[in-house]
């Protein structure tokens, strides 16, 4: 389960992402994620928060006029349950029932954390990398939150 789980996102020119997740044969996939949203840092201050306790986080991007949520919930001590919902507005106050959900999985929170500094170290390390990734993305990398994350895991 854990090892199968894979969280992507693609930042392209203009402020612009695709951000897909899949868990075995499960998977979503969206384009025109937009850098209104620190989508990175969003997910990397997620995985910290289940990482040091937290029973549920959302994670909002905007994607013009789309809102995908991603919400996680702690299901156990280890696992989480991982729901992407998609909104036909950008309206965070919209209830999360009134979501279309397009993806949902049940994993280990480490390995949700694992996932996200994969990602966090392919777009810092060299592709994009972290110059290219703030040109294109117009936020900071989150360094500093992805340090974080590295610290909460160890403890």
């Amino acid at each position: 389960l854990s090892a199968a789980f894979k969280i992507r996102l693609d930042v392209e020119d203009h402020g612009w992402a695709r951000f897909s997740v899949a868990e075995g044969g499960n998977a979503f996939e969206t384009g025109g994620v937009s850098y209104l949203t620190d989508a990175l840092g969003d997910l990397v201050r997620a995985a910290t928060d289940l990482v040091q306790g937290s029973d549920r986080c959302a994670v909002s991007f905007d994607g013009e006029p789309v809102e995908t949520r991603l919400m996680l919930e702690r299901v156990s001590v280890a696992d989480l349950r991982l729901r992407v919902l998609q909104f036909e507005d950008i309206n965070r106050t919209s209830p999360t029932d009134q979501g279309d959900e397009m993806f949902s999985a049940i994993m280990p929170i480490d390995a949700f954390a694992r996932a996200v500094l994969r990602e966090a170290d392919r777009i810092g390390g060299g592709e994009p990398g972290v110059a290219a990734y703030e040109r294109s993305w117009t936020q900071p990398y989150p360094a500093r939150d992805i340090e974080a994350l590295r610290t909460a895991r160890k403890v």
